[in-house]
């Protein structure tokens, strides 16, 4: 617990190299369980992407996370929702408030995606619920794969470059997920 509590405070002071040496590298280390709120800490969090690689390296599962409640927090508690709200909520879907649209997910989402990317279905949010609950409609490899493109596409559609790139250079899809981004990024232009 105090390990837990330890990891949190690196999180919230931004201190990975702490983190690595005083948690991580420790003689009595032990394969320390990531817990989803400490994942959602730093997911949330501007410039937490050293967090989010040394948890993924740590064995952290994103499908595992990315349940109904975590995905609907990701969109409404993100430490910085202006390009989203001002660029895809108001702009784009033509919302006048910051509240998120209560079909935004599963339905809204994809509204935006296929309007940016000309492609039906781009994330399967009930498929994503499914896997976290561990109903895997394929297997749990093929369900990480897709809960990392739905954070990469997720961190496109915040403008968070630094961190699409982190989790870009782990998929196992890298030209395919870097043409999709490239095609929402140029799409958005005309709306900001």
């Amino acid at each position: 617990a105090q390990l837990e509590r330890n990891l949190r405070l690196t999180v919230d002071w931004n201190c990975q190299a702490l983190a690595l040496s005083e948690i991580f590298q420790r003689d009595d280390y032990t394969q320390i369980e990531i817990k989803h709120n400490v994942f959602e800490n730093a997911i949330l969090k501007l410039d937490r992407e050293e967090f989010i690689e040394l948890f993924l390296d740590q064995g952290f599962y994103i499908h595992r996370y990315l349940g109904r409640n975590n995905i609907r927090d990701l969109f409404l508690k993100a430490e910085n929702r202006e390009f989203f709200v001002t660029i895809v909520l108001q702009r784009l879907l033509g919302h006048f408030t910051s509240d998120l649209p209560e079909n935004f997910l599963p339905d809204g989402l994809n509204d935006v995606l296929k309007e940016l990317t000309q492609i039906d279905q781009v994330i399967n949010i009930l498929e994503i619920y499914m896997n976290q609950l561990g109903f895997y409609v394929i297997d749990a490899k093929t369900a990480e794969r897709k809960a990392l493109n739905f954070l990469i596409i997720y961190a496109v559609i915040f403008n968070r470059h630094k961190l699409a790139k982190t989790l870009w250079k782990r998929t196992e899809d890298p030209l395919p997920v870097a043409l999709v981004c490239s095609i929402i990024y140029k799409n958005l232009v005309q709306y900001c």
